[in-house]
């Protein structure tokens, strides 16, 4: 037996003698574990998800029991998460069907598997040139399920399916029959449709099919005799290009429920008619704190017209857990942040937008009450419309301007002990104001999470919207539309091809919010530290989502505590400048009263 062997030996007894916890849920499993599926737990905790994948698959058979499947499946479900080479997975047809039962599970994370999505739809139709009949992909129950749940980053995948969808189309509008056998594709276009904001371009010819169908709801809809059998085929052919609210069917379907539908369109029914009815309900019920700054208007009027991010699901940590372990920039800290063992902990999230953010905060951390704010009210009630779906009661929204909120809080002399600002600072006209703002509202002692666009990450970003405004492209749907087709047929250069994966760029509202806002200011470390000086705050050091960008700049700076250096980081950004494409994310203290 050699060392390794041995060591394998020595960790399946110690899971026989003992309830070895699971890690990956939080819970304990009361029963051994086979030697493989130790095998498999220790690939995972090395970051060898395939191979993980590969060995747990194999235990399927011999576990039978209920308990014992759950635990399975909980770590088959990590490993999915992390896969990264499809060609080293076994078994594609079993992954397919895993993903697919993934995406049931209410902690479901679309992003963890995305990029696997679109290896394995590449793996499938990956043929230039290849035709696929609509018959095959209406029944590719894997691709299905893709195009309903999530979008995909990618150029090649999205001209698939818009290639997919024409066909679907004008094959079906020529009759104006539906070939039922297409049933479950036309919803899953419809379906990416939404997901996406209807983001894909179309050509003139399917342009002017759309408007005479439109034409012919409006005709039919002013007969006498008009019934909804008359317009359901119309219905679904439109909903794979607009939403039903904005098609001319919207008058006649007030007050249709959703049973009174086929079920082929009920799902679309109800995220593209009675959803935006009821968000228009909310957004007027929203409360206003204190009055909104003129120089706001503007990117307000931009998440009015475009709420951004869209989000389907809330994803939490299995359990709740302070607010220091959010990050290890807290939990390690040598400061003193007492002021985050408050209980209640008093948090308001300024620029909260859709309300993801305060509300998967209030879904993790312990003993949090949340204070939400944003200019725009129909964000604000799409985070409504979520916190209600998810019984989240911890968290209040409110419209309010973040230059504003001094006058707000002071009359009742309110303060916060954490404030996140996360991607909204930058959009403000006077974005050190809006700091000092902020600060007047934190506690001593208190901890501020911040994110800021650097410049040098998102100079390509940059490139382009001041192309956009040389060549008088505005932020008008339409016009996105076009301006992304005229960039995936253009010859780019290395640089600004990474915009073309940037996940925002295939969600309309996500890339006017990339390249086309209205408002933004990109900052630099120096200037950060200026900021940061301006208002006597503490760096207390930058987060990442990985551990790979900290062990870069270990190498390069090693000594203690180089890390809350913000010159070394400055030096390190200038050699690697897309170390922060996903902004400058930070976290901030202000020191006791009495200390400077």
């Amino acid at each position: 037996m050699n060392r390794q062997e041995a060591l394998i030996h020595l960790l399946a007894e110690e899971a026989n003698r003992i309830a070895m916890p699971d890690v990956m849920a939080g819970k304990a499993i009361e029963f051994p574990l086979p030697l493989e599926w130790v095998q498999a737990r220790a690939s995972l905790s090395q970051g060898s998800f395939e191979m993980a994948y590969n060995q747990l698959n194999r235990l399927r058979d011999s576990c039978l029991e209920a308990t014992k499947t759950e635990a399975l499946q909980r770590d088959i479900r990590k490993s999915l998460e992390g896969i990264a080479n499809l060609f080293l997975v076994e078994n594609v047809d079993t992954l397919r069907r895993d993903i697919i039962d993934y995406r049931k599970q209410p902690d479901a994370d679309n992003g963890g598997i995305c990029h696997l999505c679109i290896q394995l739809i590449h793996f499938k139709y990956n043929n230039e040139g290849e035709i696929y009949s609509l018959q095959n992909l209406a029944e590719d129950e894997f691709l299905l399920d893709c195009l309903a749940n999530d979008f995909y980053p990618d150029p090649h995948i999205e001209q698939f399916l818009t290639d997919i969808r024409r066909k679907l189309f004008l094959s079906s509008v020529q009759e104006m029959e539906v070939n039922e056998t297409y049933l479950p594709l036309f919803q899953s276009i419809a379906l990416q449709g939404y997901l996406t904001n209807y983001v894909f371009f179309s050509q003139d010819d399917e342009q002017a099919v759309i408007n005479g169908l439109n034409e012919d709801l409006g005709n039919l809809l002013s007969g006498d005799e008009c019934d909804l059998d008359d317009i359901t085929n119309i219905l679904l052919l439109l909903s794979m290009y607009q939403p039903l609210h904005q098609t001319n069917a919207n008058p006649a379907l007030e007050g249709i429920l959703a049973e009174q539908l086929p079920e082929f369109l009920r799902a679309i029914f109800i995220l593209t008619y009675l959803e935006p009815a009821d968000l228009e309900k909310k957004a007027a019920q929203v409360l206003s704190l204190g009055t909104l700054n003129k120089e706001s208007q503007a990117i307000r009027q931009q998440y009015e017209e475009s709420p951004y991010p869209r989000y389907s699901h809330l994803s939490f940590w299995p359990e709740t857990q302070p607010y220091r372990h959010r990050s290890e920039k807290l939990y390690y800290s040598d400061r003193d942040l007492r002021a985050l063992d408050s209980k209640p902990l008093e948090v308001l999230v300024a620029g909260c937008g859709t309300g993801n953010q305060p509300l998967r905060l209030a879904g993790s951390i312990k003993d949090i009450n949340i204070t939400a704010i944003d200019l725009s009210r129909q964000s604000i009630a799409f985070g409504e419309r979520m916190r209600t779906a998810y019984g989240i009661n911890n968290v209040q929204f409110y419209q309010a301007d973040i230059l504003e909120l001094p006058k707000v809080f002071k009359a009742n002399q309110q303060r916060f002990h954490v404030i996140e600002c996360v991607g909204a600072l930058h959009h403000l006209v006077d974005l050190q104001a809006g700091l000092a703002a902020l600060n007047e509202l934190l506690v001593p002692g208190g901890v501020m999470h911040l994110a800021l666009y650097s410049e040098a990450a998102r100079c390509r970003i940059s490139e382009l919207r001041m192309l956009n405004h040389k060549l008088g492209i505005k932020s008008k749907p339409e016009h996105i539309k076009l301006f992304r087709k005229q960039l995936f047929s253009s010859e780019l250069d290395t640089k600004l091809k990474q915009i073309l994966f940037a996940r925002d760029f295939y969600n309309l509202n996500g890339c006017r919010d990339l390249l086309f806002n209205t408002q933004e200011t990109c900052l630099t470390i120096p200037l950060i530290k200026n900021l940061l000086e301006s208002q006597n705050l503490e760096f207390l050091g930058f987060q990442f989502d990985t551990r790979d960008t900290e062990k870069k700049f270990k190498e390069m700076f090693p000594a203690t505590s180089a890390d809350l250096k913000l010159e070394y980081w400055h030096q390190f950004e200038q050699l690697h400048p897309d170390t922060f494409w996903h902004m400058y994310q930070f976290y901030c203290r202000k020191p006791d009263q009495g200390t400077s």
